[in-house]
């Protein structure tokens, strides 16, 4: 009898565990529709710590396996680095229009960023390697002034934040900062930031601290949004703010009054919410979610909804997400699988 009792309070905590993990909101039955089809796998050494795409190629940062360089309709790898000085690959940015690579090794004696010229695909060079303020790299942003200019900022050390511009030398190859730079220290860590250099805003990731939107002027805190769980992925379009909380899934806001953050959205993802990107064209947002894999959704137009998830046993562990086009991008930790967007009605 003691035995029977035991085995009923057993399997009830068994029960409970397994109820208690479960998420009524993220069900995996088949959806009627396909949304997300499997056009294309770039299949890597390493795990997929960051990538970039274009039109012609997907620029693809492998940690400690380096980087590679493919080409995006054919699927042919065009480039793939040596490992001697570039041993833990974690941030890639790529600026075709000015023949530029960008990319971030954390670890040993060539730690740092590392500039490349890409003008010829399937040969990049070394042009210039930048050890300063580097330490603990979250994240590159940069964009093109002009050919010979470029605007760059970045997250080091957990919570300093590091803008500046670079211009080309008088030979093809080499850089020279011109002194522009500017840096703030906050008093919070921040995982992850968006930026609107028109409106001069500052959107940051701030783990259990939620999100935070700053004025980029003076670097005050203008506004603070209370979040599930720890904020580690934020992206702004449209006055919609769209977070990854962790393990407590995704919330979108309304920032169009910045004081007054208002909650739009949630949704309790499996995994981690770790990368978000945004389609205004299509209407349709999507998150990478670690051991989730990635979700499509429909908005934040008209009404929310979720159309598919590709589950990690098809994919593998999911870190980065992309949008361009028709089409969306998955990094995982067996490559880039390319998804095209259909059947949006």
């Amino acid at each position: 009898m003691k035995r029977l009792v035991f085995l009923l309070i057993v399997s009830v905590i068994s029960v409970l565990l397994v109820t208690g993990c479960a998420q009524p909101n993220d069900p995996d039955e088949n959806v009627d529709v396909t949304y997300l089809e499997l056009v294309k796998t770039y299949e890597t050494v390493a795990y997929v710590e960051d990538f970039e795409v274009t039109d012609d190629n997907i620029y693809i940062a492998e940690d400690a396996a380096g980087f590679s360089i493919w080409d995006n309709e054919s699927g042919e790898l065009m480039y793939r680095s040596d490992t001697l000085n570039i041993t833990s690959v974690k941030q890639i940015e790529v600026l075709e229009e000015n023949d530029l690579m960008m990319i971030y090794n954390e670890y040993g004696t060539g730690a740092g960023v590392y500039f490349y010229d890409i003008s010829t695909i399937d040969n990049p060079q070394q042009a210039w390697y930048h050890t300063g303020n580097t330490k603990d790299l979250e994240q590159i942003d940069i964009w093109s002034v002009d050919y010979n200019r470029i605007r760059f900022s970045w997250i080091y050390d957990g919570t300093k934040y590091y803008t500046g511009e670079w211009i080309w030398q008088t030979f093809p190859g080499w850089y020279q900062d011109i002194n522009t730079f500017e840096g703030n220290t906050f008093g919070f860590g921040f995982n992850s930031f968006d930026e609107d250099l028109d409106n001069s805003r500052l959107y940051c990731a701030a783990g259990e601290l939620g999100a935070k939107i700053i004025d980029r002027e003076d670097f005050n805190v203008i506004s603070s949004i209370s979040t599930k769980g720890q904020t580690i992925t934020v992206k702004v379009v449209d006055n919609v703010a769209f977070l990854g909380n962790r393990e407590e899934g995704i919330q979108l806001f309304d920032i169009s009054d910045e004081l007054n953050p208002v909650e739009i959205y949630n949704y309790d993802t499996t995994g981690l919410a770790s990368d978000v990107a945004v389609s205004s064209e299509l209407n349709v947002f999507a998150y990478a979610s670690t051991s989730g894999g990635i979700y499509l959704f429909r908005g934040p137009n008209g009404e929310i909804e979720r159309l598919q998830r590709i589950d990690d046993n098809e994919i593998g562990y999911t870190t980065q997400v992309k949008i361009a086009g028709n089409y969306l991008y998955a990094g995982t930790r067996y490559g880039v699988y390319k998804f095209e967007i259909k059947n949006l009605r």
